[in-house]
């Protein structure tokens, strides 16, 4: 019964601080990312003659809405990387030096320096460098032409982020015929919605069809935190089953313990014992196994708490440092005690029940 109630008191602390790291970490990366910024992404294969990319003068009508102070075109494809044998996929990333200081605050240099718009050199991500073991003045060839390593970035914690490479737009629109499709749009902060809306409006008759998103660093939260909010409500229920299940073994083993102690329980009653005393012996037996169950629980909790995260990692490429505080262990102990004490009530309403005569009946 013990082991039982703090598997599920151990589950619920173990979700409840998961789920909420998770929330804290996707939330300070939008953070990071700045409320000034506007984000356009084309729907389209990110294979670089496959689709129709942002034009030239859609991307100067974009430039003239009010608010706009500027917009970075892009090329974002996935790139195979390979150096000394070793080969590691990557999301290749050509923009300007301009858009690539814009997003400092959000991919940040762990040592080395952004590159020079006009000069073969590239940043690479967090994962790559680890992986490929590249450093400061290194040489990688990309679409068969040499570029040099000049930043390494300090690691964002999700994989798909930590396996950038940063090209200079200028030097790869000499090396290929490339198509923009995605938009890095800055805007004052008091016209972001107002100019999302517009460049919706621009790109919709320009292409005739909605094949792009739109997102805002709110528009975003809200897409993170709706996502997160079904993730939790999945934990939860999970933990909550848990609970329950422990639940059920308190029920049977409270019943088969009345039972055993039905001579006990009739001998009280016969020496005047009132209903109330008997509740709050077995009412103490609840909470005193609640508090054992309770106690292993959290540390069971922590412990899970800090294995699955890795698990976690290895399938959907995103870290995660689970949050502890009092709240959640209160949380934890509270559901899991509320729980156990209704189920226990039935148990402690048959033992109520036991007249002494019944221990005649017994014997």
């Amino acid at each position: 019964m013990i082991v039982s109630i703090a598997v599920g008191v151990a589950n619920l602390v173990a979700m409840i601080s998961i789920s909420e790291g998770l929330k804290f970490k996707t939330t300070s990366l939008l953070e990071r990312l700045g409320s000034d910024k506007i984000i356009v992404w084309l729907q389209q294969p990110l294979h670089i003659y496959e689709y129709e990319g942002f034009k030239e003068e859609t991307i100067n009508k974009i430039k003239k809405v009010e608010g706009v102070k500027e917009v970075y075109p892009m090329v974002y494809k996935s790139y195979m990387l390979s150096y000394n044998n070793k080969r590691q996929s990557s999301w290749l990333t050509c923009l300007s030096e301009e858009a690539l200081r814009s997003l400092s605050k959000y991919y940040k240099l762990l040592k080395g320096r952004y590159f020079i718009g006009n000069r073969k050199e590239v940043v690479i991500g967090y994962r790559i460098y680890k992986k490929l073991g590249l450093n400061i003045g290194d040489y990688i060839k990309i679409f068969n032409q040499k570029f040099k390593v000049v930043g390494i970035l300090d690691e964002v914690g999700v994989y798909s982020e930590d396996i950038v490479v940063f090209v200079p737009l200028k030097i790869v629109k000499n090396i290929i015929n490339i198509k923009y499709n995605y938009l890095i749009i800055i805007s004052d902060i008091k016209y972001v919605e107002y100019v999302a809306k517009k460049v919706k409006l621009i790109l919709k008759n320009e292409r005739k069809k909605e094949d792009f998103l739109i997102y805002t660093q709110e528009s975003l939260r809200n897409e993170v935190l709706k996502i997160l909010g079904t993730i939790t409500l999945i934990l939860f229920t999970l933990s909550i089953a848990s609970i329950l299940i422990a639940g059920m073994v308190l029920i049977n083993t409270m019943l088969t313990n009345i039972i055993e102690r039905t001579r006990e329980i009739g001998i009280l009653r016969a020496i005047g014992a009132e209903t109330k005393t008997i509740v709050l012996i077995f009412l103490s037996e609840i909470l005193m196994v609640i508090l054992i169950s309770s106690i292993l629980g959290i540390i069971l909790g922590v412990i899970l708490a800090k294995i699955l995260p890795i698990y976690i990692t290895k399938i959907f490429r995103v870290e995660i440092e689970p949050i502890f505080n009092l709240e959640i262990i209160l949380k934890g102990i509270g559901i899991s005690s509320l729980i156990c004490i209704l189920f226990g009530i039935y148990p402690i309403y048959k033992a109520t029940r036991i007249k002494p005569v019944e221990v005649l009946r017994y014997e």
